[in-house]
């Protein structure tokens, strides 16, 4: 009924990288809570957090995902940036990024989003003969397609697009 997930992630390497990508399907009465953070602490570090969400039905979600640029990481670049489709007046998600900053010379970004369905792309479908139902999971799966892309391996990728179309089943 309830999944905790954390990561913490120290760049301590000059040029040090890093890429955590997230993908969530939540629903019945559901909780998710996670914490993600990428620590920069050398010269020309790079990370970035990139999750997608949808929460259904009495789904809660809290996300908290911080950027810290700590002093000595000059020239560092950061992005964060977290989007959630919410199909149900009950769901509740509350996304908190946090951008920290102890040097000077940094780039960081952060964005959230949360949001319903687009009606024009569910219109556009359903001119084009899917159903409404149809249409919906297929604007839903493809939401998750910019983290599933970077799996590399297949039968990673399959399990969990096959995770996500069962939660995703009765829509």
């Amino acid at each position: 009924q309830k999944s905790v997930s954390g990561c913490s992630i120290q760049l301590t390497g000059k040029g040090a990288s890093a890429d955590l990508d997230g993908a969530y399907a939540v629903n019945r009465k559901r909780v998710l809570d996670f914490n993600y953070r990428i620590e920069y602490k050398e010269k020309n570090t790079q990370g970035n957090i990139n999750v997608r969400g949808v929460l259904l039905d009495k789904a809660r979600k809290a996300a908290k995902s911080t950027l810290d640029f700590l002093p000595g990481a000059a020239g560092a670049k950061g992005r964060e940036e977290e989007s959630v489709l919410v199909l149900s007046s009950d769901a509740v998600n509350l996304s908190a990024p946090l951008l920290l900053c102890g040097e000077d010379d940094v780039e960081g970004a952060h964005a959230a989003s949360t949001g319903k369905l687009d009606e024009s792309k569910l219109f556009y479908l359903m001119t084009r003969g899917f159903s409404e139902t149809d249409a919906k999971k297929i604007i839903l799966e493809a939401s998750f397609n910019p983290v599933l892309q970077k799996i590399t391996d297949e039968s990673l990728k399959e399990q969990i697009f096959s995770y996500i179309k069962e939660r995703l089943s009765y829509v």
